[in-house]
């Protein structure tokens, strides 16, 4: 099925693929990060169709009739995660128009939030409709001057805070972002599955170097040792806690669910361990390393996880 038309034949400057590969793949990269609250990536590819360079193509897994406002956040860091990439790699000044489309659906999604759908605090529950003008230019209609002053900047602050969730993304992990880069200029096209496997290849290669270690803090009275399951029982997806502190085996897809957990036990995420390379095993992994500020390991014979109390 060809969704962007055919595949356009152009002579592009080599700076200009490799730009274009480094922009996909930070698209890509804060899409996994988010997960467990967008759609999950169908393949990236860096060869021309349309007007279109390249693209992160998503596909949803099932019929979306709405959006969370933790789903509206995320996916606004996604479409800039690609300007946010040439910033980081390239610098402030080698970034390009393409990311045109980006920032006009970030904006679209942005102010229909806050003026539709009432997610804006600021804005409050008003359905500010909005209506084309002359030259398809959109007008506030029912709104005052003042609101509509408002309603501007809060636009210009969702778009700002997640240009700067995706940098921070980005910037503390260049060394992955930057193999995805380089696999998307080697084959052109990645399909998600590739995409994950070569974070979690890059991942395993950062672990390794030094061998890491978790220290359980002691107490007077004997630590409470505690085995945690998260359902469905087929996943093998476990917490075990020692006393405040635990460590998660084989997260799965449930980031949110093991956050909450976490909070309610007031338990400290020490690490998790991934015990096998498959992505669905550690797909809530790097967002609960990027959560807790910590490092998350896959099983390889030439690393262990110590736990010592």
């Amino acid at each position: 099925k060809i969704l962007m038309g055919p595949r356009k034949v152009r002579k592009m400057r080599p700076e200009d693929i490799k730009l274009t590969a480094y922009h996909e793949a930070g698209h890509a990269f804060v899409s996994v990060m988010y997960a467990d609250v967008t759609d999950p990536i169908h393949k990236a590819t860096i060869i021309p169709r349309g007007r279109a360079l390249g693209m992160v193509q998503h596909l949803p897994i099932d019929d979306k009739v709405s959006m969370t406002i933790s789903e509206v956040r995320a996916n606004l860091a996604v479409a800039l995660a690609g300007r946010c990439a040439e910033e980081i790699f390239f610098g402030p000044d080698k970034i390009t128009t393409g990311a045109e489309s980006d920032i006009a659906m970030a904006t679209r999604l942005a102010r229909y939030s806050i003026t539709t759908a009432g997610l804006s605090p600021k804005i409050g529950l008003a359905a500010i409709n909005q209506v084309n003008n002359f030259g398809n230019r959109t007008a506030l209609e029912n709104a005052s001057e003042k609101t509509a002053e408002l309603v501007d900047a809060e636009v210009r602050a969702w778009l700002d805070d997640a240009h700067a969730n995706a940098a921070k993304i980005l910037a503390k992990n260049k060394d992955t972002v930057r193999k995805l880069a380089e696999e998307l200029l080697a084959r052109e096209t990645l399909t998600g599955e590739e995409i994950k496997l070569c974070m979690v290849k890059q991942q395993h290669l950062r672990a390794k170097q030094p061998r890491q270690r978790v220290k359980m803090q002691k107490t007077n009275n004997e630590p409470q040792f505690e085995i945690l399951r998260m359902p469905p029982e087929n996943t093998n997806s476990v917490l075990v806690s020692v006393g405040d502190d635990a460590v998660i085996f084989d997260p799965w897809g449930h980031a949110d669910a093991w956050s909450k957990l976490l909070e309610s036990r007031g338990l400290n995420l020490r690490a998790i361990y991934a015990t096998h390379g498959h992505s669905d095993h550690i797909s809530a992994a790097p967002a609960l390393a990027e959560k807790y500020n910590i490092q998350w390991f896959l099983n390889h014979a030439d690393h262990d996880l110590v736990l010592w109390g």
